[in-house]
């Protein structure tokens, strides 16, 4: 630490006399500086909110089923898709390989029934 001590080397002045409408007015700012930092923080945290609950609501997934109570004997049309699907490529390796009248037979009952079970969903293919 230095023991300089400017005061004897400044010149003596007088200090003016501050105006009665200065402490107001220093008043004044620093209230509107304070509610424009209340504003920017509530601006703030009103955009965080905005982002969590964006950020909350669940996006991908499928619709509400609406017709489909999928009760006992109710089928979704997607299984039903996907089974006649698999059926069809049972249908296809059996011609393929040879298969009898009597081997192909039950498969096409089952395409049948999963056909007609299809045309009853309330969203028919």
């Amino acid at each position: 630490m230095s023991n300089f001590d400017p005061r004897p080397t400044l010149p003596d002045r007088k200090v003016p006399a501050l105006p009665d409408t200065l402490w107001p007015k220093l008043a004044a700012a620093q209230r509107r500086r304070r509610r424009r930092f209340r504003e920017g923080a509530q601006v703030l945290c009103a955009a965080v909110l905005l982002a969590g609950a964006w950020w909350l609501v669940p996006r991908d997934q499928p619709p509400a089923p609406t017709t489909m109570a999928m009760s006992a004997g109710t089928v979704d049309t997607r299984v039903v898709q996907e089974r006649l699907g698999a059926i069809d490529g049972a249908l296809q390796a059996a011609y393929e390989q040879g298969a009898s009248d009597d081997e192909i037979e039950p498969l096409w009952r089952l395409r049948r029934s999963l056909a007609i079970q299809a045309t009853q969903l309330p969203d028919a293919m």
